[in-house]
């Protein structure tokens, strides 16, 4: 039996009051260049998935999160080229921030936004992964 090579990302689902952070991914990027995602990334094997998170959201946005809660998670075949052959399983926890704190974006990504759930659903300019996420939002809420 072959053995099932898995990719596990985490993602931040950061609220500030009623809005919510995307950040755009580079222009230049290989994979879905230029759409709006929630922060995050892979999971360093052996790295503890809090650790992950931090990290990831620091390096991402220069945000301090305060994880509250994990919120669901997203399977799937992977669809990145070089991950083609690897299960990709992406968890999404439910973060805040204080109502000052500043996004600093990193090379990864153009630009960031902040906006409410109803501003999200219309976007067109959405990853596959923030679409999902969406979706799994507006059923939760």
């Amino acid at each position: 039996m072959e053995e099932t090579k898995i990719l596990m990302s985490i993602r931040a689902i950061i609220r500030k009051g009623n809005e919510y952070l995307l950040v755009q991914r580079a222009r230049d990027d290989s994979y879905e260049p230029s759409l709006f995602e929630f922060p995050g990334g892979k999971v360093d094997p052996g790295e503890d998935l809090n650790d992950a998170l931090y990290r990831e959201i620091y390096e991402e946005t220069g945000l301090m999160i305060t994880i509250l809660e994990p919120l669901f998670y997203w399977d799937e075949a992977s669809i990145k080229a070089k991950y083609a052959d690897f299960r990709h399983v992406s968890l999404y926890f439910e973060c805040s921030v204080p109502i000052n704190a500043k996004v600093k974006t990193s090379f990864e990504h153009d630009q960031y936004t902040w906006l409410t759930l109803k501003e999200i659903a219309v976007r067109k300019d959405l990853s596959s992964s923030a679409r999902e996420a969406l979706k799994r939002l507006e059923e939760t809420n």
